[in-house]
């Protein structure tokens, strides 16, 4: 095993090669040196991103949709959930699901592509740990709206659900990750105060419901309608 000043000797002379590690993996496996794996550079350096911070070579943002092909062909077991990915591009430098979505169309989709099998839409809530879900909406949470919302979406992309969150994570705990303020349409509040109408029956007890679950308060209502009365009887009645 290397140390890391011995390993940096090793690497110094090879470092344009360092850009990805399969850029890194394509170069060692024609070159006649005997050079360090990924797999040992890692063991060194913790992750990709420290090799890139040691050499002071600038990590890649943008690619284009051949290169992603060529990442998740290249790294295919990864991709069983977009959080197993994203714990691994996190180690490796590479580009998250979020990057991989907005490229290449679903998490199912890109899957279903490159012939995997697709994730059980059922996960139980020992599954996570509470740092992962805080890695999770540290990667996603800028999509959450709402627990609907939230849910379709981690349906999408093979995301813990709302309430699989909350088992570990209070709302108060959530609102750093979270767009925690947002304007609804007015179709919107209607479709979120019937979908909860166990809960839209006084102001004080919508409050607490709402406060939990990142909804809009009895106060949006009042503006929108004129009064929590008018609320109530123009969408429940």
């Amino acid at each position: 095993m290397h140390t890391k000043e011995d390993l940096k000797k090793i690497l110094e002379s090879h470092q344009e090669h360092l850009k990805l590690p399969m850029e890194w993996e394509d170069y060692t496996s024609k070159c006649e040196d005997d050079l360090p794996s990924v797999s040992e550079i890692i063991s060194i350096y913790s992750n990709w991103k420290n090799v890139l911070s040691q050499f002071n070579i600038p990590r890649k943002n943008k690619y284009s949709r051949e290169e992603l092909s060529l990442i998740i062909n290249k790294y295919r077991e990864q991709l069983i959930s977009a959080r197993k990915w994203d714990s691994f591009a996190k180690q490796y430098a590479l580009p998250t699901s979020d990057t991989l979505i907005k490229k290449l169309g679903k998490w199912s989709n890109i899957k279903s592509q490159l012939e995997l099998p697709q994730a059980s839409p059922v996960r139980e809530t020992n599954v996570y740990t509470k740092q992962q879900i805080i890695d999770v909406l540290t990667e996603h949470g800028k999509e959450y709206e709402n627990p609907r919302s939230w849910d379709k979406y981690a349906n999408e992309h093979s995301l813990p659900i709302y309430q699989t969150i909350r088992k570990h994570l209070s709302y108060e705990e959530m609102k750093p990750f979270i767009n925690s303020k947002r304007n609804y349409s007015t179709e919107e509040l209607s479709e979120i105060a019937i979908r909860y109408r166990e809960y839209f029956t006084t102001s004080k007890k919508w409050d607490a419901f709402a406060k939990e679950n990142n909804l809009p308060t009895s106060l949006t209502y009042y503006r929108r309608y004129g009064s929590w009365r008018k609320a109530k009887g123009e969408i429940l009645h």
